[in-house]
This record gives structure tokens, sequence and C-alpha cells, in this order.
């Protein structure tokens, strides 16, 4: 971990800095129009306040939050001629490199080969549209792992929208680091796991079903995890923690 170039990155963004985490393949409960709406919300929050919106560059619950932040921008555009665009204020926060499977069958093995990571098409199209012309693109890690890691050190909440296991694990990691969590419960997987965590944690021998045994999620602060039932109500935990 390079504390130089998580310092740098904060000092280069507006903050408070706000993650954005989910599952690049939603799960079930996870509707495209739940991540349009928070990235909506967040971006029409910060507006008249410091604050920059962000996530880890993959597609799923990111991208639908970003087009939500761009449907804020444009909108501002309306009944207003001459106007510029709003800044987007969001940025990707991504690794030096990704692994490809060599082989499409699991059960085949075959290794990875590493290539430079990539930003989805549909970011770059996005972000041609902000007031900067292009995606605000920022490197931290050389894989997705230390990426993780980047991101919760970078950020001074995490918003979690549905998740899978790696989502998890970064929600997990910002607790550990003394970050708060604000999990939309209705959005289902990784969120709704943490409402479980929340409402029934009492020892670190009575976890909730469906905690991975792998996650180790064991010695975490559950103050810092904050439930949010709407997505209205993720903005009432921003307010209370004065970002």
């Amino acid at each position: 971990m390079n504390k130089e170039l998580v310092a740098d990155i904060r000092e280069s963004k507006q903050q408070p800095l706000i993650a954005i985490i989910g599952a690049t393949v939603p799960t079930e409960g996870y509707g495209r129009g739940i991540g349009i709406e928070v990235g909506h919300l967040l971006r029409k929050h910060i507006e008249p306040r410091n604050g920059t919106i962000f996530t880890g560059g993959v597609d799923g619950v990111g991208i639908d939050a970003y087009i939500g932040v761009m449907k804020y921008c444009i909108d501002s555009l309306k009944n207003t001629p001459g106007k510029k665009i709003s800044e987007d204020r969001f940025f990707v926060l991504v690794p030096e490199f990704d692994y490809i499977p060599m082989s499409q069958d699991l059960f085949e093995g075959g290794g990875y080969r590493i290539v430079p990571f990539e930003v989805s098409k549909a970011y770059r199209t996005l972000g041609a549209f902000s007031a900067r012309g292009e995606l605000d693109v920022v490197i931290a890690g050389k894989d997705m792992e230390e990426r993780r890691d980047y991101l919760v050190r970078v950020a001074d909440v995490v918003i979690v929208i549905n998740g899978g296991p790696g989502t998890l694990n970064e929600a997990v990691n910002a607790l550990r680091n003394d970050k708060p969590v604000i999990a939309l419960a209705c959005s289902g997987g990784t969120a709704s796991i943490l409402s479980s965590v929340k409402d029934s944690f009492c020892a670190a021998t009575n976890m909730p079903q469906g905690i991975p045994s792998t996650s180790s999620i064991k010695k975490i602060n559950t103050d810092l995890i904050y439930v949010a039932s709407s997505t209205s109500d993720i903005l009432r935990h921003m307010k209370a923690l004065h970002f």
C-alpha cells in the first residue's frame, strides 16, 4: 500500500470522497433504477457542498450509479439557455492490470493472461458527455485485490448496493479501517447481509445465516454499519455523518 498515493488522490479531489460499491452482475433484489437513483441523489446532494463520487470502475451497479450522476448533470441544463453542463465530480479507481482466464472452461485451468485494465466503453461514453469531456480515471494497485484496499483507504464513506463476495470483502475492509458503511438493504446481496449483521450481530460466534466463513467478518465495529431502507434514506445517514 502506497500511502503517498492515497494522500495524493485524496488531495486532488473534493472531499468527502463517496465510494459506491456493488455487484458487476447484480443478484436478485436489484434493478438498474436503484443504482441510477442513488447516483442521481448523491450528485444532487453534493451540489451545494464539497464532495466527489467514485466507483471501482466495473460495470453493473457502478455504471448505473454513473448514469444517475450524468443524468443529474444533463438535467441541470434544462430551462437554462447557454448554461454549461455541471461537472460530474466523479471518477473511477481502477487497478493497473487485469487477469483474463486463458480458457472459458473453469475446469480446464490454463492460467491467466495479464493485460492492462480496460475501463468499459459504457463508462467512457458517459464520461465524454461530462464537462471534462472524458472519464476521470485514477489508477491505484497492480490488480483488483490491491485496488480494493486503495478504494477503502481513499473513501470517507462507502455506499453498498447489492453486491457479491468482492463487495463484501470491500465492505468488511472498510469497517476494519473505521470507515462508515451505508448499506441499501432493499437492494439485496451484500447490502442485505450487512443489514442482517447489524440487526443480529451479538457475538463473534453468533453470525447471521448467509455470511461466508471466508469473509472473516468477525471483530468488526457494527456501529459503523448504517442500514438504509430506501434510496432517500441514504441521504439521511449522509447528513447524520456530516457528509
